[in-house]
């Protein structure tokens, strides 16, 4: 959700990409992020609050600031262009 910011991003987009984890534990995920108000959910799809890039923000600092995860790059997408699976 923090590299397709601010656009929302369809529950099985998340499941998509998020491959090695079930579909429930997302689920899961999600609700507890919603009740922390990390996440924003309408029919449109899931979005990251305010609250939610700050988090994700100091989590990608924290693994660029580990030396086993230095080479670590997530970006965020540019406007315009098309999602990747990397």
């Amino acid at each position: 959700m923090y590299r397709e910011f601010p656009a929302r991003c369809a529950i099985k987009d998340l499941i998509r990409w998020v491959h090695d984890h079930s579909m429930e534990n997302i689920r899961v995920t999600l609700r507890s992020m919603r009740q922390k108000n990390l996440v924003h959910e309408t029919d449109a799809g899931w979005k990251l609050t305010e609250s939610g890039m700050q988090e994700a923000e100091a989590e990608i600092n924290k693994l660029h600031s580990t030396p086993d995860n230095a080479k670590l790059v997530i970006r965020r997408k540019a406007k315009g262009a098309k999602h990747a699976r990397k």
